[in-house]
């Protein structure tokens, strides 16, 4: 059961994941975006790829959106403050933890009701800043990374950069933005939309 994740993450991306080492990541992550972006223009890379599908592929590419370490919308888990305003309708106390429980469970229920009145921000990423997971969110065209899996021995900002294009590069920053692109994500736009036709602008 969550209760304050956004703290907890705040303070775990402080202490694993400072500024340089998120700056290397986005270096990386914009450089296999552009070497999607150079093959999907070459008439040589694929062949089979008719002028619609490339069309698809090269507007997903460009559209993609990608969070690294922690989200920066609902709230800012960079800001303190903004932490300290988003949970202050939420009530705790260190000597009941079953009460904390339950509290936490309606608040977290009453964040997930206000959704419906907003609207969505592909650049908010639903993993708590800990996971030691990345994923690929087809309706939004996002890839995300939180810190917990943008660690040794997978990425390291003092690592050479063959360890680091091929520990991160390869297994997390390719394989997830490679779903874009596969049987479930050619049915999806470049904003994340479910196409109504597979065949209609193939992305």
């Amino acid at each position: 059961m969550k209760i304050v994740p956004d703290i907890i993450g705040h303070y775990f991306v402080e202490a694993t994941l400072p500024k340089p080492a998120r700056d290397k990541l986005e270096e990386i992550i914009n450089t296999i975006r552009k070497a999607y972006s150079m093959s999907f223009q070459s008439q040589e890379s694929y062949e089979w790829l008719d002028a619609s599908a490339r069309k698809g592929a090269l507007k997903k590419i460009e559209n993609l959106v990608y969070v690294i370490g922690y989200s920066n919308i609902g709230p800012d888990n960079s800001s303190p403050s903004l932490i300290d305003q988003f949970y202050s309708g939420l009530d705790l106390d260190g000597q009941d933890h079953f009460g904390n429980q339950v509290r936490a469970s309606a608040f977290w229920a009453q964040v997930e009701f206000e959704k419906a009145t907003k609207k969505f921000d592909r650049m908010h990423m639903k993993d708590i800043p800990t996971k030691n997971n990345a994923y690929n969110s087809l309706n939004t065209n996002g890839v995300y990374f939180p810190a917990g899996v943008l660690q040794s021995p997978l990425f390291n900002v003092d690592f050479p950069e063959y360890l680091n294009y091929g520990g991160f590069g390869a297994t997390t920053g390719g394989h997830e933005i490679t779903h874009t692109f596969d049987d479930d994500g050619i049915t999806y736009d470049e904003i994340g939309r479910r196409k109504s036709k597979v065949n209609a602008d193939r992305g």
